[in-house]
């Protein structure tokens, strides 16, 4: 994972594993949160999310597939 800065704009780049939530878990987490806010459950790759959520300020990232990983 590496923490870019692009004209004042930092951001993580870096790959992770998205993985499934017992449903009672999965389903208490949605009802947690705006239905406008999809969910995805993963861990990345070399950053825990305590460094994310310090260095991100955020506790929302955009996420980009890649075919064929």
């Amino acid at each position: 994972m590496s923490l870019l800065n692009v004209d004042a704009h930092w951001f993580y780049v870096g790959s992770g594993t998205a993985f499934e939530l017992p449903q009672a878990e999965f389903k208490h987490r949605l009802d947690s949160t705006a239905r406008e806010r999809p969910l995805i459950n993963c861990v990345l790759d070399g950053v825990g999310r305590d460094d994310l959520m310090a260095g991100h300020q955020s506790n929302h990232i955009s996420v980009a597939y890649v075919p064929g990983r």
